[in-house]
């Protein structure tokens, strides 16, 4: 998961990258890193992981089609206020809690969709692993 978070942190760094270069005075924002893509993957790694622990705490033995979109991002939310916290410790912004509580609201319902799918697709089904996480294993 954490991975999978680091991945969305860089696509949203590469807009953010790719605002500054194109015009430097775009958003004050833009100017605040000069590496966008490093800091937004570590951050959404650091969530990821953040949220598939809260998520195995609040899941235990459901399955994906128990939970609804509103449950994922407030998962999401929770992950990224964690994080949130984190970061004010470590002297960020004020706005930080804003923006990082919304990405993890947005990267629960994300996961969710992004599992929903792979379930529909049989990416999840059959093999010892579905029948482990069937018997709570």
């Amino acid at each position: 998961m954490g991975f999978a978070w680091a991945i969305g942190g860089i696509g949203v760094a590469g807009i953010l990258e790719t605002l500054d270069n194109v015009s430097a005075t775009f958003h004050p924002v833009t100017r605040l890193v000069d590496m966008w893509p490093q800091t937004l993957a570590v951050v959404g790694f650091v969530a990821g992981v953040l949220f598939a622990v809260i998520l195995g705490v609040a899941a235990r033995n459901r399955r994906f089609e128990q939970f609804t979109f509103p449950q994922f991002a407030g998962l999401g939310a929770l992950a990224g206020a964690v994080v949130s916290v984190l970061a004010l410790l470590t002297g960020a912004p004020l706005a930080i809690p804003v923006i990082l509580t919304l990405a993890g609201t947005l990267g629960g319902a994300g996961s969710l969709l992004v599992a929903r799918v792979a379930e529909r697709r049989g990416l999840l089904a059959g093999g010892t692993d579905r029948q482990l996480l069937d018997r709570g294993d």
